[in-house]
């Protein structure tokens, strides 16, 4: 599948094997949590033509407090496309996709 075209900004139609460079920023709303994953791990998991806003309605918290899973709604996610410099990375872009700036 081909990647977004040099400037365009992905939509929630946008299928996730075209956002491969791509990595998710996300808070819990509840415990506050941060997890920031690459698109990558979630095209293993879901089939690559998959729309990311069919994937981000569907993302609950997995953290353990008290011998207990959060299981929380994201307060804000982004998507940030992404550059790899040898161990360093530097974003290139970054989409808002739920919450406040």
């Amino acid at each position: 599948m081909p990647e977004l075209l040099h400037g365009s900004m992905p939509v929630p139609a946008t299928p996730i094997g075209e956002l491969r460079r791509w990595w998710l920023d996300i808070r819990c709303g509840r415990c506050k949590r941060r997890v920031t994953m690459p698109i990558e791990d979630l095209i293993r998991r879901f089939d690559q033509h998959t729309r990311i806003g069919g994937i981000v309605v569907r993302l609950r918290c997995d953290a353990h407090r008290d011998g207990e899973r959060c299981g929380g709604e994201p307060s804000k996610i982004t998507l940030a496309d992404v550059q790899f410099y040898g161990k360093s990375m530097r974003k290139v872009r970054e989409v808002t996709v739920l919450g406040a700036g």
